[in-house]
């Protein structure tokens, strides 16, 4: 956080780590969640997973935030600490300006869901001859997999 905030953030503030099962119940139930991206051209799958969760995002500006959600609408965009805690004082006194945002945070997410993705991943490798329905054994072209787990991919 020593990035994104020049100012010390009060020790009580900051929990560490999460056990993974928790993170959703702790992401939906806090008033903001700081999310910073590590870089300008990805997103962090921190990020995915806070909004799935119904979290109220504040992040960065970037290119790839704006390319997959859009500000104001489904999370809270900064470049600036200054800016930042300007945006939680005027949301922290706006809580329905909040509740829609974390609605439509669950919306946005849900097209970058695991499964949807695998489905995705599924339709590209079989436009691409790569994977063969309804062949037995792994699908995959050339007959080879890299073991049992794989005898799923049909």
């Amino acid at each position: 956080m020593r990035g994104f905030f020049r100012t010390r953030l009060p020790q009580e503030s900051i929990r560490g780590c999460i056990p993974y099962p928790k993170a959703n119940k702790v992401y939906s139930s806090v008033k903001f969640v700081i999310c910073p991206q590590n870089a300008g051209d990805r997103l962090t799958q921190r990020t995915y997973e806070i909004l799935a969760s119904g979290g109220l995002i504040v992040t960065n500006d970037t290119p790839e935030i704006r390319r997959w959600f859009r500000p104001g609408r489904d999370l809270l965009v900064t470049s600036s600490e200054k800016m930042t805690r300007s945006l939680i004082r005027k949301y922290a006194r706006q809580p329905g300006a909040c509740e829609r945002i974390r609605r439509n945070a669950v919306r946005a997410a849900a097209p970058h869901a695991y499964v949807h993705r695998a489905q995705y991943i599924l339709r590209v490798l079989r436009k691409r001859g790569i994977l063969q329905r309804g062949r037995g054994g792994t699908g995959l072209r050339n007959g080879r997999g890299a073991g049992p787990q794989e005898g799923w991919i049909r």
